[in-house]
């Protein structure tokens, strides 16, 4: 049955640990303009945290008495599991991901609300990451690995949206959308952050499913967020972990990439010959390749993938292959 909501944005932001932000997250919403005929509510999740969140954002509802804020809880560790609770409960039209650490510009709700219902067919729209730092400067080479951090344009030169995805951060859904994607038998395999570890992914599979359905991505410049990155996701470390973490959501991604090409077989030659490939490039970028930064990244990218595929056997992948072609298959009804 079709669910109807009511005209609007519910804000749903997703915490594990963020005492350290949350209040001016949750400041910049409070400063929103031209909100007067906008119907909005502000969703926060506490998604197992062990530090103060929960006690800051209970602070701050008290603050504001007449601003519809509410908390609630998910058990469950991992991003995708406490999306589905804040969505679960929010009441609009439009869900936007608002990350924890994510301070929309002034104008950031109205804005995005006009872009998402200038066409029916949009399912989600994001907008352009500035980064902000808790330290004095940021380590050389972000520059080069800032869309890892939600940094940056989303468009490419014909002002499309790159790759077929878009960032978590900062995004909106449409509710309807993501209704009929679940209700087609979406079942993600990609979780997203669980805790401390450096899972991904999960925002790309959802928006690559959104595209099966023939819905739209779409992205503004002029939508813009501060991304605050904390000192300890500078570390050259954390960014490796980050490149693993990549490399192992990639097998997964790659099967949605094949189904928006209109393939409709993954075989098993194929699966043995992707591996051979990732093995190659193993040898390569572990012994052969190590010479700077970006080599070293890339190597803990494609040593992920190959932890992807030894995690993901071929008749796993087969069967999540086979239900990929089925949700595009429904589009076609």
């Amino acid at each position: 049955m079709r669910m109807i909501y009511s005209k609007g944005i519910s804000v749903i932001i997703c915490c594990y640990n963020s005492g350290w932000i949350i209040k001016k997250t949750l400041d910049a919403l409070i400063k929103q303009r031209k909100l007067e005929d906008l119907n909005w509510e502000i969703i926060v999740v506490d998604n197992a945290c062990t530090d103060n969140t929960v006690d800051v954002v209970r602070e701050f509802i008290l603050s504001y008495p007449t601003v519809k804020i509410q908390l609630v809880s998910e058990s469950r560790p991992g991003l995708i599991y406490a999306r589905e609770k804040g969505i679960s409960v929010s009441k609009y039209s439009h869900l936007l991901f608002c990350d924890d650490d994510n301070i929309l510009c002034e104008t950031y709700l109205t804005d995005i609300f006009r872009i998402m219902n200038s066409d029916s067919k949009i399912a989600a729209c994001g907008g352009l990451g500035i980064a902000t730092f808790l330290m004095e400067s940021p380590p050389k080479w972000f520059n080069d690995f800032c869309t890892a951090y939600a940094i940056g344009t989303q468009l490419d030169e014909l002002g499309l949206v790159r790759d077929n995805f878009l960032y978590g951060a900062a995004c909106c859904f449409s509710h309807e959308a993501l209704d009929k994607l679940y209700a087609a038998g979406f079942n993600p395999v990609l979780t997203g952050r669980l805790g401390d570890k450096l899972l991904a992914g999960d925002d790309s599979e959802l928006t690559k499913s959104l595209m099966l359905l023939n819905y739209k991505l779409v992205a503004s410049n002029d939508l813009r967020f501060e991304h605050v990155i904390h000192s300890k996701r500078l570390s050259f470390d954390y960014l490796l972990k980050m490149y693993r973490g990549f490399g192992i959501s990639a097998v997964i991604l790659d099967l949605y990439n094949k189904a928006l090409e209109g393939k409709t077989v993954y075989s098993k030659k194929e699966h043995w010959k992707n591996m051979f490939l990732v093995y190659l490039r193993v040898l390569y970028y572990n012994f052969g390749g190590l010479f700077n930064c970006k080599h070293k990244v890339y190597s803990s990218y494609i040593n992920g993938v190959l932890v992807g595929y030894k995690n993901w056997k071929y008749g796993f992948l087969k069967n999540k292959f086979n239900n990929i072609i089925c949700l595009r298959e429904q589009a076609k009804e």
